[in-house]
């Protein structure tokens, strides 16, 4: 499903790369917020945001992280910021 690495905690964290499998995202988000992961990495890019943006939302509301806990870091390609 998707690989992980020992945090600062010992605790074994997802990683995700680019053009993981639907699902595989917010599973890993999810997973991720549940052992202690505090950066999520997004970027439009990977053509994931609505996933990521449901895992969060879940994970949000149930109470089990409060987004100012979160670094949330995002990135947009030049082309799309010319307005």
């Amino acid at each position: 499903m998707y690989t992980t690495v020992k945090n600062h905690r010992e605790s074994e964290a997802p990683t995700i790369l680019f053009q993981s499998a639907k699902g595989e995202v917010g599973a890993a988000i999810k997973a991720g917020l549940e052992v202690g992961v505090t950066h999520i990495d997004c970027a439009w890019a990977y053509l994931n945001e609505p996933e990521v943006g449901e895992a969060l939302h879940e994970k949000l509301t149930d109470g089990s992280v409060k987004r100012e806990d979160l670094f949330i870091a995002s990135k947009v390609k030049f082309l799309h910021s010319i307005t």
